[in-house]
C-alpha cells in the first residue's frame, strides 16, 4: 500500500508569505510485514525549500478477504472390492491470500482425504480464513461412490433327486436348496420363479424331468443377479417279466406270466396288458394266468412303487401251437 501524505495532512500551510507548500511522508509504502502501528513523518517544504516535519502513528490492517486459488472438481468412483465404500485420496482446494500466501484450508464438513467414502454423493467443504481474521472463504465439491459391484450367489449346484413323495415327485422339506447371497454392501431380497415364486423352495414338488429355477438376488442398491439351477428327478424303478419256457404254448393251455419290480422305492403294485389292453381276469399280484392267449399275442407289465412311479417292462410276443386233432385206432 502506498500512502498519500494527505492522508495525514491536518491543515500544513506557510503563513509567513502565503506560498504554498509541498507534502511528503516517509515511510509511505507498506506491505503485510508492516501490520500494525507503524511511526511515519510528515515533511512540509515551502517555496523557499524551508521544511518542517511531524510524526504520527499510523495502523497498517490487512482487510483483504483469501481467495479459491485452485478449486477441488466434483468426481465419481466406483466401489472397492469387498467394501461398501472406497479409500479416496484427494488434493483439495488450495485458497490464497495477500498476506498469508498459499492455503489447504480446514475441513468443515465431508470427509478428509485418505477415507473411506460411502456409497452415494458426499459434499466435502473446506474453508479458509486468514491470520487477519478476513474471512471464513469456502470451496465445496462433491464426491460420488458408484456400486458397481453386482452381489454373489452361492449353492448354486444343480440337483439330481430321486422321488421321495406321492405322484412320483421329489418333494422338498427344509432350506437345504435355498440359495445364499454375499453382496459388498448388503443384500435386499432373494427370490425363485417357481411354482408362484417365493424366497425358499421349501414345500415345493418337482416332477420326474428336469425344472429349470430362476433366482434372482437383489443388493442394497439396486443390483441384480441371476442363476438358473436345474433341479432333476428320475428314478431307477424297473420291470421285467418272464412267461411260459421258450415264450411258446398249447392252444386252451394255462400260460403263466410273473412279473418283477426293482429300484424306485417297494412295496410294488403289477398291471398286465396284452396287446396294449390291460387285463383284468387272471390277475394276482405279480402274476397273470391266461387260457385264451392267440398266436403272437405280445404280454408286459407295469410296474409301479409306493411313490406312485411307473414304468413298463419289455414285451414278451407269445407263439400258441394249436391242438393236434385226435387220432381214433382200430383193432
Amino acid at each position: 500500500y502506498t500512502l498519500d501524505p494527505t492522508e495525514i495532512d491536518n491543515g500544513s500551510n506557510d503563513d509567513s508569505d502565503g506560498g504554498t507548500v509541498t507534502l511528503s511522508v516517509s515511510p509511505n509504502i507498506f506491505d503485510c510485514s508492516d501490520k500494525g502501528a507503524v511511526n511515519v513523518t510528515l515533511t512540509v517544504t515551502d517555496a523557499d525549500l524551508s521544511s518542517n516535519t511531524c510524526s504520527t502513528t499510523i495502523t497498517v490492517a490487512d482487510n483483504s478477504n483469501p481467495t479459491v486459488k485452485i478449486a477441488q472438481a466434483n468426481f465419481s468412483v466406483s466401489s472397492g472390492a469387498g467394501v461398501c465404500g472406497t479409500l479416496i485420496n484427494y488434493p483439495g482446494p488450495l485458497f490464497t491470500d495477500n498476506c498469508d500466501g498459499d492455503q489447504t484450508g480446514t475441513l468443515t464438513s465431508g470427509l478428509s482425504s485418505g477415507s473411506t467414502f460411502p456409497i452415494g454423493i458426499t459434499t466435502v467443504t473446506y474453508e479458509y480464513t486468514d491470520a487477519s481474521g478476513n474471512g471464513p472463504i469456502q470451496s465445496s465439491f462433491t464426491v460420488t461412490v458408484n456400486d458397481d459391484i453386482l452381489p454373489v450367489l452361492s449353492n448354486t449346484s444343480n440337483r439330481n433327486l430321486s422321488p421321495n413323495s406321492g405322484g412320483c415327485t421329489y418333494l422338498v422339506s427344509g432350506t437345504a436348496f435355498d440359495l445364499g447371497a454375499s453382496d459388498n454392501c448388503g443384500i435386499a431380497s432373494i427370490t425363485h420363479n417357481y411354482d408362484g415364486g417365493g424366497t425358499s423352495l421349501n414345500g415345493k414338488s418337482f416332477p420326474i424331468g428336469t425344472t429349470s429355477v430362476t433366482w434372482t438376488v437383489t443388493d442394497v442398491n439396486g443390483n441384480p443377479n441371476s442363476q438358473i439351477v436345474q433341479i432333476s428327478v428320475s428314478t431307477n424303478l424297473g420291470a421285467s417279466i418272464s412267461g411260459p419256457t421258450g415264450s411258446t404254448n398249447c392252444e386252451g393251455e394255462n400260460s403263466v406270466f410273473t412279473a418283477s419290480g426293482s429300484g424306485g422305492n417297494p412295496i410294488y403294485s403289477y398291471k398286465f396288458y396284452v396287446n396294449g389292453t390291460e387285463e383284468t381276469v387272471g390277475v394276482s399280484g405279480n402274476t397273470f394266468t391266461s387260457n385264451t392267449l392267440a398266436d403272437g399275442d405280445k404280454v408286459k407289465t407295469e410296474v409301479t412303487d409306493s411313490n406312485a412311479c411307473s414304468t413298463e417292462s419289455s414285451e414278451i410276443t407269445i407263439t400258441i401251437y394249436p391242438k393236434p386233432n385226435p387220432i381214433l385206432y382200430h383193432e
